[in-house]
């Protein structure tokens, strides 16, 4: 591929949660890698949904019921 470009590629995911922290933390790298990961995940369709839930346990279990695919980061 010419000037470092990438060919973009279909995926068979078409839901992915993103499960992190709301701190920072003390590695900038991490915020990087988590703007970086955006950057690659954003379609221009739906990005986020605010659902309220008993608890965590059911919380997770919609997150898996509603997902493709997941994605953990620290934090």
């Amino acid at each position: 591929m010419e000037g470092g470009q990438q060919e973009a590629k279909a995926s068979k995911f078409r839901r992915i949660c993103v499960f992190c922290g709301s701190s920072q933390g003390k590695k900038s790298s991490y915020q990087d890698a988590a703007i970086e990961l955006g950057k690659e995940l954003i379609t221009g369709e739906t990005v986020g949904e605010v659902k309220a839930v008993a608890d965590m346990h059911q919380r997770k279990a919609e997150m898996a019921r509603r997902s493709d695919a997941f994605i953990a980061l620290p934090g």
